[in-house]
Formats: C-alpha cells, sequence, structure tokens
C-alpha cells in the first residue's frame, strides 16, 4: 500500500501477486463476516412442470465482481404443476464493495507496474477493458440482426485467450537489469 496510486516504475513478481492475495484475502474475509451476520438472500421461483426439463440447477455457482458472490440453488416439490426453485445468494454486501472500489487503482497501478517490469507498457492492463468493449458492442449489434447466440460462443473464448495471454504476461520474468521504466525492484542485474 506504499505505492497505493503509483503508476511509474516497476514491480517484481513478489510485490504483485502478494498484493493480489492480500486483497482476495481481504475480500474473503468480509465475505464470510458479512455472510456470517446477514446470511443470504433467499428468493423463490414457481417453474412450470412442463418446463423442468429445461431447467438447470445449479447446487452450487460462484461469481467475482466487486466481492465475492455464491449462489445456491435447490429444487422443491412440484405441487399444482409447479415447480418450486429456492436461490439463496451470499454476497459480501456493501463491505465487498467498498473494498472493491477502494482497492481498483491499487490494482490497476500494481498490474502496471508489474507490466513495466516485464518490459511492457503498463497500457496493456488495458487489454482486457478493450476486449470486454469490443465484445460487448459486438454483442449488441448481433443481438440487433438474431446472432447473438453464436456470437457469445466466440465471444467467450476470446475472453478466454486473452485472459490467459494476460495472465501469462504478468507471470513472467523481469527483464534483467534497469529497463526504461526504472531500475530492477528486485536488485538483479
Amino acid at each position: 500500500m506504499k505505492k497505493y496510486v503509483t503508476f511509474s516504475g516497476r514491480a517484481s513478481r513478489s510485490e504483485f501477486w502478494w498484493f493480489v492475495a492480500a486483497v482476495f484475502l481481504l475480500q474473503l474475509i468480509l465475505f464470510a463476516a458479512t455472510a456470517a451476520v446477514f446470511g443470504p438472500a433467499i428468493t423463490v421461483h414457481a417453474i412450470p412442470e412442463q418446463y423442468l426439463d429445461r431447467l438447470r440447477i445449479t447446487e452450487f455457482r460462484a461469481a467475482y465482481g466487486l466481492g465475492p458472490t455464491f449462489i445456491t440453488q435447490e429444487l422443491g416439490p412440484v405441487v399444482n404443476g409447479q415447480a418450486e426453485v429456492v436461490t439463496r445468494t451470499y454476497s459480501g454486501g456493501i463491505p465487498s464493495i467498498i473494498l472493491g472500489v477502494a482497492m481498483f487503482l491499487p490494482q490497476l497501478a500494481a498490474t502496471w507496474r508489474r507490466l513495466h517490469d516485464t518490459g511492457r507498457p503498463g497500457w496493456w492492463v488495458l487489454l482486457p477493458f478493450a476486449a470486454l468493449l469490443v465484445g460487448g458492442l459486438l454483442f449488441v449489434g448481433l443481438e440487433l440482426i438474431g446472432l447473438a447466440s453464436f456470437f457469445f460462443a466466440l465471444l467467450f473464448l476470446g475472453f478466454l485467450v486473452c485472459g490467459i495471454v494476460f495472465l501469462v504476461m504478468l507471470m513472467q520474468a523481469p527483464t534483467p537489469g534497469p529497463n526504461r521504466f526504472g531500475a530492477n525492484p528486485a536488485g538483479a542485474s
């Protein structure tokens, strides 16, 4: 946190990954505390019996946005042609959102400096955002002409490839010695 929003210089692999681990651990602690105090948000839906074969009950799903969210769904009995689906959503709530917003710029800065450490300009951090923007615009355009479901598979594949490429960049060894972004933070020449 000494370099809260410092975008210049370099961040070693250990500095970057320890920071990522610390933020993730804080999010999990906030999630556990909030879920223990407030419990899940529970919603109940009635599904007509004829649609049960199309229903995909997922026993456990996890999502991560500004904070972790865990969702469980249970299929209840069929009564009068209606099946009951109970959804429980556990969320980190407001504390996780506050932490996510507070950590956005520091995470961006740490990633920017980590890219500098590999000899790349920090602008590469925008790659996932650019993929999301372009993919979203294409999805909306293709939705208008009825090709959105086909494109969704391509979009998912593109995000997966983009994410893997970006992760590989962050995991790469630093450039030895000083580079155009500064001295090696690990002190090796």
